[in-house]
């Protein structure tokens, strides 16, 4: 995103909250939805009844054709499968020729050499904006370095995706401003990014028929090699304008393989100022009471031109900032300001940083000196944790030394701060720094996981996988630049839907069976008292309009082991789907 200027119009986030008061008619849980001056569109104030269903009505993203360009879908499924599989030459010769050998015309299947194959991944990847290889030359000590580097135009990825008609009717242009009433006035919220304060300013930049395009930039390393020789920069690309659902998946809309990066390194942590917002010194990291002034695009210009004419003299001030004398491509954009587009990430700012390389490492040292039996009682309290969707189970951690970042999310969910005011740590680091700006950076960008890296990371093992299997580990670049990670998820429409059930049985049959389980003592008659209770609770009647009611020997009961529900989400007030199984031996688990 481009960087904001003095002369925008001020959003309403800028008014206090107070003034942005509800109607007479206004109750609790009403939004209000305030578009740009620019947009024509007029304020909406909606119940929550109705807040959100308008995306609702638009047309689902379902394609007739979806294997379109192959000739059908036998042709693309096969594809599918030799590139996953990583099939060679004479793998898929033989494979062809045994699925001609047994096919009996059930199925319309027309490849039978591997160059039909190679030659429908070519007509399809054209569909698409190729890659262009670069050749960039780099003076270094007194000699040229030339690198090469493969990318795909950002523009002609952006066409690419206004071109599609599944993606057509999501795209949202004008920046918002979102208020949710919560009984007395309109508090303003932050979701997407067009919603944030930065979209505003922009487009109050912008003639009045023009809208941001929002492109978000993802870089960082990953080890293709087991033994970590072998390094790679995917640079990997998101439109802000799509909503997060379809922005932050692998399919139509998400993210894609734009490019491999050559790093410049900075000066590193031991430079006067680290952060590459703010100008905060080396030893103030820690301080959050200061708001240091944010670095500007002119200043680091100013530096590297009196580098040119006088390197002694410019050096230094250069290294005052931890800047280099390398001009950034970006300063050629309109309106763009890299210092600002950079966002706090909390996957390797949180998770992966503070505590999964500060804190965790920490509570491991503080729990170690207690000796062997406070160690064993944290295992055995990890391995009693519960076992849920989305979140990894650990049987102990107290011998975990290295992880991912989001099994260290999964710890620091399930972990108690136990640190005490004894730590002797250092916490002057430019990731303690770097939760000053986070507020800010919601704000003016929307919720964080609009700049989180975690969408993009999730990539990595594949391209991984990329390498190991298609690649002769020379020229990585150009023989993984067609790799695009396609991946799709299936939507739930009704509100509860119980699944994965059992026999019927009677309470009789079944505190037999479960004799020997001391929950199943008296199972009848607790559940007796837990319907007595809870139904009047919650003023829903007993059958036949008694007041209290018992079950019977013969009464019959059925287990369902998967349950799932749609509610109402706390983070963005949307139609949210949650899941719940149990079984009695999960992972040898009772």
């Amino acid at each position: 995103m481009a960087s904001t200027s003095a002369g925008a119009a001020p959003p309403p986030s800028l008014i206090p909250v107070s003034a942005a008061t509800a109607t007479t008619s206004a109750r609790s849980d009403t939004f209000k939805t305030e578009f740009h001056p620019h947009s024509g569109h007029p304020t909406t104030v909606e119940t929550f009844s109705a807040y959100g269903t308008g995306l609702g009505t638009r047309s689902p993203m379902v394609d007739d054709t979806p294997w379109h360009p192959f000739t059908c879908c036998a042709d693309f499924e096969f594809t599918e499968l030799a590139h996953k599989a990583a099939l060679n030459k004479d793998q898929m010769n033989e494979l062809l020729k045994f699925i001609w050998q047994v096919a009996d015309g059930h199925t319309k299947f027309s490849f039978r050499t591997h160059r039909d194959v190679t030659t429908a991944w070519a007509r399809a990847s054209s569909q698409m904006s190729p890659f262009e290889k670069h050749i960039i030359p780099i003076d270094y000590k007194k000699e040229t370095i030339e690198y090469e580097v493969y990318s795909r135009p950002l523009w002609d990825w952006a066409m690419d995706l206004l071109a599609n008609p599944l993606l057509a009717p999501h795209f949202v242009w004008d920046a918002q401003q979102l208020y949710k009433h919560d009984g007395t006035h309109f508090e303003h919220c932050f979701h997407e990014p067009w919603m944030g304060d930065h979209w505003w300013n922009l487009q109050s930049l912008l003639p009045e028929n023009g809208v941001p395009f929002a492109f978000i930039l993802y870089a960082d390393k990953t080890h293709l090699s087991s033994a970590g020789t072998v390094k790679a920069y995917p640079v990997i690309t998101r439109c802000g304008n799509l909503p997060v659902n379809i922005r932050n998946v692998n399919g139509p809309g998400g993210g894609c393989l734009v490019g491999w990066c050559v790093m410049a390194l900075i000066r590193g942590l031991n430079s006067a100022c680290p952060c590459p917002i703010c100008l905060a010194p080396r030893e103030e990291l820690t301080d959050h009471s200061t708001t240091y002034p944010k670095r500007t695009i002119k200043d680091a210009q100013d530096r590297v031109k009196l580098w040119s004419r006088d390197c002694i003299v410019g050096e230094a001030e250069l290294k005052k900032q931890n800047l280099r004398p390398i001009k950034n491509a970006l300063w050629k954009v309109k309106l763009s300001n890299p210092h600002d587009a950079l966002s706090q990430d909390p996957l390797h700012l949180y998770h992966k940083g503070k505590f999964g390389n500060h804190l965790f490492d920490e509570f491991k040292k503080h729990v170690k000196a207690l000796g062997h039996a406070a160690e064993k009682k944290v295992d055995k309290q990890f391995d009693a944790f519960p076992q849920w969707q989305n979140l990894n189970h650990f049987n102990r951690i107290t011998n975990i030394y290295f992880t991912d970042g989001n099994k260290f999310q999964d710890i620091s969910r399930e972990y108690i701060e136990a640190l005490g005011d004894d730590t002797t740590k250092n916490w002057n680091f430019p990731k303690a720094h770097a939760s000053k700006h986070v507020f800010t950076d919601i704000r003016e960008k929307g919720a964080a996981r609009n700049f989180s890296t975690r969408p993009n990371e999730k990539q990595h093992g594949l391209i991984k996988c990329a390498y190991k299997l298609q690649t002769n580990r020379k020229d990585i670049a150009n023989q993984t630049r067609s790799y695009d990670p396609y991946l799709d998820d299936q939507p739930f429409g009704r509100h509860i839907h119980l699944g994965a059930p059992q026999h019927s049985l009677t309470l009789s049959q079944l505190e037999e069976e479960n004799a020997s389980k001391p929950a199943f003592a008296q199972f009848r008659k607790k559940l007796s008292l837990f319907l007595n209770n809870f139904l009047p609770t919650y003023n829903i009647l007993l059958p036949d309009g008694k007041i209290k009611f018992s079950l019977g020997t013969i009464s019959c009961v059925q287990e369902h082991r998967f349950l799932k529900v749609n509610y109402e989400s706390a983070v963005d007030w949307k139609l949210t789907t949650d899941y719940l199984r149990c079984n009695p031996s999960f992972h040898e688990h009772e």
